[in-house]
Order: structure tokens, then sequence, then C-alpha cells
């Protein structure tokens, strides 16, 4: 992603509360031909720890999604969180030079390195904890109840993106 030199640097704060007011972000992998994959995720961030300092991503696929896929046999990826905020026309500049037509937004950019589950326990474990935090204060029948949600525990996977570096907003 370009980034432009006018612009200052982001504190690593900023960047986490933007990862926090968002819930979605593009997953980009690349498939053994290699062509992008890309799914549109949601997510549950990670704060730094000692072993990952800079944090990491869950994402749940499902297993026959070829990001998923692409994923298995090529861990490194791309993980973007983007917020469109408006666009301006030329004609508020100038009435005749088309350049002046902008797109405003804010977005962060992380290069990855993925780690994918497909076991039962794995997978209830991530999805239980994504449901609390897309749904805090939600009851539901707990996703970690193997019998319950056997059905969809047995098609779906789990992406643990470990951050390796970019953080810009």
């Amino acid at each position: 992603m370009y980034r432009n030199a006018a612009y200052p640097r982001v504190e690593w704060d900023t960047v986490t509360q933007f990862i926090e007011q968002n819930f979605q972000g593009k997953c980009i992998a690349v498939n053994e031909q290699g062509y992008p994959e890309t799914s549109v995720l949601p997510y549950e961030y990670h704060g730094p720890t000692e072993a990952a300092p800079f944090g990491w991503f869950d994402l749940h696929l499902v297993q026959a999604d070829p990001t998923f896929i692409a994923l298995q046999q090529h861990p490194r990826c791309a993980f973007i969180i983007d917020q469109p905020l408006a666009f301006s026309p030329h004609r508020l500049v100038d009435r005749e030079y088309a350049g002046y037509a902008t797109m405003h937004f804010q977005a962060t950019h992380f290069y990855c390195h993925a780690t994918t589950f497909t076991n039962a326990e794995s997978v209830a474990s991530v999805l239980d904890s994504l449901g609390r935090y897309y749904e805090s204060g939600a009851t539901f029948h707990p996703i970690t109840d193997h019998a319950f949600y056997e059905k969809d525990l047995g098609r779906l996977g789990i992406a643990h993106l470990l951050i390796v570096r970019g953080c810009e907003v």
C-alpha cells in the first residue's frame, strides 16, 4: 500500500484503536498458481506479547474457501483493515481538471504468517471467542459444545495470523 511521505507516522496506540473500531478485514493469500485469493472476514485482535510483539488476528473461514486453502499451502499473507470515509469530486476544486477527484479513507496493512487449524477443539474455541467478542452480553449455546455444533465445526477452519511487520494507518 502506497504511503504518502507528506503524512505523519502513526503511533501504535492509534493503530490499535483503529483495529478495535472495525470488525472486518481482508485476508490476502497466494494460491498454488501464484494468484491472490482474498476473503473479507471478521477478526479478533490479540495485542502484543513477548512472543508476538505486534500481536495476532484470529479469523474463521470455511475449509473450502480458496483463501483458507491458499493459507494452508503458503502461510505468508497480508491482512488489510480499511474504512472508506468520503469521495471528493474534482469539481469541488476545479471544474475542468479531473485529477483533483480523490477518495478519503483510513487503512492499515499487516504482513502476517498464518497457522491454520481444522480440528474441532481449535475451531470451537476461536468461534466461541469471536462470538463473545462481537456479541458481548448476548446469550447463545456455547460453541465449544461439539455435539450441538458438530456439522459446522467439521467444515470450518481457523487462521491464526501472527503479525510480522507493517502497521500503518
